[in-house]
């Protein structure tokens, strides 16, 4: 029985921790995030009515960005630095990294909360309390589980980290909010009793994942000699490139919320959510490779980090083409279940689907920018890019409404994407994107290709071998 043991666990073991086959998984975990999210959204917009789905739409992408600020890049942070001091065995500067990172990031979500608090009471004077509340409490954790997060990415608990935040939390959210009708009859879910149940609920999550790395830590972290201005220019920049790689994702809502009604921001924010699905499964990729991107560059050695770029694109690449396929089929039937009047809207979703498409052919560029320490290039290019966008998006909308909107977004992704991986090329002598796996990185087509079959061929074998 032993022997039979051995041979079973051996090659389970082996597929599980293998990088290209937790991708697999964790990409799965994130599909089931993205879907269960996307319906979350759809009970809300259903429950809560036109105008305070807009409303909601809204002052949840301020949030998310005042968290995505609030956490002060300290995911990318910990990715980055922390296989540095392990490649030099350096305990002690591990410690401190770690430290670092979680002193920045109670300070910044403590300042993220703040903020919104500050602007809700301000912008929305005659909003129920709820709405200041809810919003900073979500700001607030949304900011600490990014930084929860990438701890777990480097101590390889990705799955657990995913399955969390991505899943649970948008299953345990839709569970109470669809409650709230039975529980409370006289109270109808607005857009501030939603965001008070977002933050509730991910306030635990952040919580389950501070007791799993408690038991990581054997000895005391210590914040004594955590200042280093290496680490807080860097910080600096990470801040600003978190901002700006959420700001694709929610500054067009915040902005149609000053252009528009509230009812019209509605559809915009539920088109914006059902590509966010398929931009989920893009993350979980450059979730699970980023460390191991990471620690190749960390070795100087681009012709793996190259092969690690090219399996990402493959396992991203091909099912987002047919996720992006299956969207613009469904793409008024998607619309509707938010709410009947939102799938005239479809043109909307064709356009943005065209935009994602684009940025899942371009590979990981953000995080290739920020490992090869390209992370104000990225301000300057993505934040251009947005900003250009932004500065049309008040004409576009004046002349072709929601559709207008749309066109800004996909336009701001292509010139984007186009930039960054030119700048890749240039800079680091890696391609993130689709053209990488054909020769136009650190490998040629053919050691490219070679590459490829191999890490594959692993990854069949291990299963036959199961």
């Amino acid at each position: 029985m032993p022997r039979i043991s051995t041979k079973l666990v051996a090659p389970v073991r082996g597929l599980a921790t293998g990088s290209s086959f937790q991708a697999l998984v964790v990409f799965a975990l994130k599909a089931a995030g993205g879907l269960s999210g996307y319906l979350l959204f759809a009970l809300i917009a259903r429950q809560s009515g036109v105008e305070q789905f807009g409303m909601f739409s809204v002052l949840f992408s301020a949030a998310m960005m005042a968290g995505m600020a609030g956490s002060m890049g300290q995911q990318v942070f910990l990715v980055k630095e922390i296989p540095k001091a392990q490649h030099a065995e350096d305990s002690r500067l591990e410690m401190r990294t770690y430290a670092f990172s979680f002193v920045s990031t109670v300070i910044g979500s403590a300042i993220a909360g703040i903020a919104f608090y500050a602007g809700a009471t301000i912008f929305y004077p005659d909003a129920a309390a709820s709405v200041a509340i809810g919003g900073a409490l979500l700001s607030i954790t949304f900011a600490v589980s990014q930084t929860t997060l990438g701890a777990l990415r480097i101590q390889n608990r990705v799955v657990l980290a995913v399955a969390s935040r991505d899943v649970i939390w948008r299953i345990a959210t839709a569970i109470v909010i669809a409650c709230v009708p039975w529980l409370m009859p006289t109270h109808a879910v607005d857009a501030g009793s939603a965001l008070v149940v977002m933050g509730a609920t991910l306030l635990v999550i952040v919580l389950w994942h501070a007791i799993i790395l408690s038991r990581k830590f054997k000895v005391r972290i210590s914040t004594r000699g955590i200042l280093s201005r290496q680490w807080l220019q860097l910080t600096a920049g990470l801040t600003l490139v978190a901002v700006i790689s959420s700001a694709d994702l929610y500054i067009f809502s915040i902005a149609l919320g000053v252009l528009v009604p509230p009812a019209e921001v509605g559809p915009f924010f539920a088109a914006m959510k059902t590509v966010e699905v398929i931009n989920l499964l893009l993350m979980s990729v450059a979730l699970v490779m980023g460390p191991h991107i990471a620690r190749a560059i960390a070795a100087k050695d681009l012709r793996r980090a190259q092969a690690e770029c090219n399996t990402a694109i493959v396992v991203q690449g091909l099912p987002s083409v047919f996720a992006c396929i299956a969207v613009i089929y469904f793409a008024q039937q998607l619309l509707g279940l938010f709410d009947p009047i939102f799938a005239q809207h479809a043109d909307v979703l064709y356009i943005l689907t065209a935009g994602v498409l684009i940025n899942a052919l371009a590979g990981p560029t953000v995080l290739m920018l920020q490992l090869v320490d390209l992370h104000w290039r990225q301000v300057v290019l993505q934040g251009g890019s947005l900003l250009a966008a932004l500065t049309l998006l008040p004409v576009a909308v004046d002349h072709a409404g929601l559709v207008g909107a749309a066109y800004c977004y996909t336009l701001s992704k292509l010139a984007w994407n186009f930039a960054a991986v030119l700048s890749c090329r240039k800079h680091a002598g890696i391609d993130p994107s689709c053209f990488g796996v054909f020769g136009f990185g650190a490998l040629n087509c053919r050691e490219s290709l070679r590459e490829l079959c191999n890490r594959l061929a692993r990854i069949v074998n291990d299963k036959h071998k199961i």
